[in-house]
């Protein structure tokens, strides 16, 4: 995975986590914490990617992606507008 696709992934989780957490479910919170866990571990593995590419000019290819995965532009119906 790339780093703008690590991004994502922890967003996708974290929204996951939430709508666990409103479920009436009784394992609600344990699928919570697992969802959480796994977008920790894209968000810190994104943030590696980011900061090694930071020490080369991010330029082209590499900036649209991080720009797009930001902005939420890759996801279906993705209006530009951000996911959070």
């Amino acid at each position: 995975m790339t780093g703008p696709e690590h991004y994502r992934e922890a967003e996708k989780m974290l929204a996951a986590a939430r709508m666990a957490m409103g479920r009436q479910e009784a394992f609600k919170v344990e699928v919570a914490a697992q969802f959480t866990a796994e977008a920790q571990a894209h968000a810190t593995l994104a943030l590696v990617a980011a900061s090694v590419s930071t020490g080369a000019r991010r330029e082209g290819a590499q900036r649209d992606a991080w720009v797009r995965a930001f902005h939420g532009m890759d996801e279906p119906g993705g209006s530009g507008e951000a996911t959070r």
